[in-house]
């Protein structure tokens, strides 16, 4: 009788560390728009901020700190975008699809050429430390972003929101 509540004793034990473990591993790891993301990061899980035509979407992760609207306009510019900001709506980045090519004037431009986390070619223009803009090579559409007035690390942040882009052809 002794070995059978040895046993049974060692058996919940066994399963009781299990359950330790499991439920450890769940409440260390939150699953969000298919990215595992750390709990102590939970104020940062990305939302999903997404616009488009019938034709055609984009769509970024929002940090949760971060503010966004959705700009569901044709104008003669573009078609619709996406604004992105801190807690000062003066400084923002917003993201077109444009009726237009995009040009820009090469006084002082530099450039760089670098990859959304998505493998769309970008290239990201500087006029000052921090850039200023950025295009998107996708065949059939002209996607700009434009920088307005985010420097330093909040310049690399709102890179690395646009780095998440999407888009979808319908």
């Amino acid at each position: 009788m002794k070995k059978i509540i040895l046993i049974v004793t060692i058996v919940l034990i066994l399963f009781a560390v299990v359950g330790i473990v499991i439920a450890l591993n769940v409440t260390n790891n939150i699953e969000t728009n298919g990215n595992v993301e750390n709990a102590s990061n939970f104020k940062d899980v990305n939302r999903i901020a997404s616009v488009g035509t019938e034709k055609e979407t984009i769509s970024l992760e929002i940090p949760e700190k971060w503010e966004y609207e959705i700009i569901d306009k044709e104008d003669e510019e573009s078609y619709y975008g996406i604004k992105f900001y801190l807690d000062n709506e003066d400084k923002y980045v917003e993201i077109y699809s444009m009726k237009n090519v995009f040009a820009v004037c090469g006084t002082e431009l530099t450039t760089e050429k670098t990859s959304s986390n998505n493998d769309y070619k970008m290239i990201v223009g500087y006029y000052s430390e921090s850039w200023n803009f950025a295009t998107f090579e996708i065949e059939g559409t002209e996607l700009v972003a434009f920088n307005k007035g985010f420097e330093n690390e909040e310049a690399k942040e709102a890179m690395d929101i646009l780095k998440t882009l999407k888009y979808e052809n319908k």
